[in-house]
C-alpha cells in the first residue's frame, strides 16, 4: 500500500474542494493508497509541512490554484524532490495544470494521479526561491496577488483584468516601466521595459499569446520575455497588436531561451507563480532540469507546438 499526503487549500476556488474531498479520499483508498489528508492553514503552511512530513510518505498531492503548487514546490526543495508530485487544480487561473494537461475536473484529476507514472520536468529558482512556471516583473504582474478572494469568486480570471485596469497608468507609460539589465547564456539587453517574465509554461494568465512557442518542460531552459517601453499610444497599439497576434518579430520585444538569466534593476516588484516575490534589485534565475518527479498525462500540446528552436530564431528577436 502506498502512502499518500493529500493537502489542500480550503479556500481556493471559492472552496470547490469541498463538495468532491470524500470522493476523491475514496478513490485514493480503492486504488491502494493510504492517505493523510492535511487541510492548509496558512501561508506557506504547505512548506513546513512538507518538509516535516515528506519522506515519510511514496506520494505527494496537493488540491488548490497555482499558490498551493507554488508552496509544494519549495516543501519539496527542503527534502530535494525526493518525492512525487500530483496536482489536483481547483484556483481561479491554473495555469500550471493548463500546461502539463492535468484535469479541471476535480474527480478526473484524481482518476489521472491513479492512472499515470511520474515524468521528470524541470523546475527553477528564482534567487533562493522555486517557482513552478512564470517569474515577472512590470505593468500589472502585481494584479494576481492584490486581487481578492472575494473578487476572484465573483468574477473568475476577469477579476485580474478588471483589477490590472485600476492599476496602469493610462497617462504616464514611464510609472509602468522598469529599468533593467538582462543577462543570459548567450546575450543581454538593458533599457525601460513594460514588462519581463521568465517561464516555463503554455499559459499566463489562462492565455498562450505571451508565451513563446516551442515550450518543453524538459529542455532545462527557460522562456524569457521582455517588453521595451512604448513612447506614445501608437506604439503602444503597435505592442498590444503584436502579443494578439502572436508577432514578437518588431524591436518592441526581446524573446530568447536560456537556462539561467540575471537581472539588475531599481528596486522592482515581483511575482512568482501568482504570489508576491519580492521587492528586489538583483534576481538571479536557474534552471534545475528534470528535477521534478510530476504525475501528468501524455502531452498532446507540447507535442503539436514545439517546432525546432535555433539560435537564428533568437537573433532574431533582439
Amino acid at each position: 500500500m502506498n502512502k499518500m499526503l493529500f493537502l489542500y487549500n480550503p479556500k481556493s476556488g471559492a472552496g470547490k474542494i469541498r463538495n468532491s474531498l470524500a470522493d476523491l479520499i475514496e478513490m485514493f483508498s480503492e486504488n491502494d493508497y493510504q492517505v493523510t489528508v492535511y487541510p492548509t492553514k496558512a501561508p506557506l503552511d504547505a512548506i513546513q509541512y512538507i518538509e516535516k512530513n515528506g519522506t515519510q510518505v511514496d506520494e505527494i498531492v496537493v488540491c488548490g490554484g497555482d499558490g498551493i503548487l507554488h508552496e509544494a514546490l519549495n516543501g519539496l526543495g527542503k527534502i530535494d524532490f525526493q518525492v512525487p508530485l500530483g496536482c489536483i487544480p481547483c484556483g481561479t487561473v491554473n495555469d500550471f495544470a493548463n500546461s502539463h494537461e492535468i484535469p479541471f475536473d476535480l474527480i478526473a484529476a484524481g482518476k489521472m494521479i491513479c492512472e499515470q507514472q511520474p515524468v521528470s520536468v524541470d523546475v527553477a529558482k528564482f534567487n533562493d526561491e522555486y517557482f513552478s512556471y512564470i517569474a515577472a516583473c512590470g505593468i500589472s504582474t502585481q494584479v494576481p496577488y492584490t486581487t481578492s478572494q472575494t473578487d476572484k469568486k465573483m468574477f473568475g480570471p476577469l477579476a485580474y483584468i478588471v483589477k490590472g485596469l485600476n492599476v496602469v497608468d493610462f497617462t504616464h507609460w514611464e510609472n509602468n516601466c522598469v529599468t533593467m539589465n538582462v543577462s543570459w547564456e548567450k546575450g543581454s539587453a538593458e533599457g525601460d521595459f513594460l514588462f519581463a517574465s521568465f517561464s516555463n509554461t503554455l499559459y499566463i494568465g489562462s492565455v498562450d499569446s505571451l508565451v513563446m512557442d516551442g515550450a518543453r518542460f524538459n529542455d532545462g531552459l527557460l522562456e524569457g520575455l521582455l517588453i521595451r517601453r512604448p513612447m506614445n499610444l501608437l506604439e503602444l497599439h503597435q505592442i498590444a497588436q503584436g502579443i494578439l497576434k502572436k508577432d514578437f518579430s518588431s524591436d518592441f520585444f526581446v524573446q530568447v531561451r536560456s537556462p539561467w538569466f540575471e537581472i539588475e534593476s531599481e528596486p522592482t516588484d515581483w511575482t512568482l507563480d501568482g504570489e508576491f516575490g519580492g521587492n528586489l534589485e538583483y534576481v538571479k534565475i536557474q534552471t534545475y532540469p528534470n528535477k521534478l518527479k510530476l504525475i501528468r498525462p501524455p502531452l498532446q500540446k507540447e507535442s503539436e507546438k514545439n517546432p525546432t528552436f535555433t539560435q537564428n530564431d533568437e537573433m532574431k528577436s533582439l
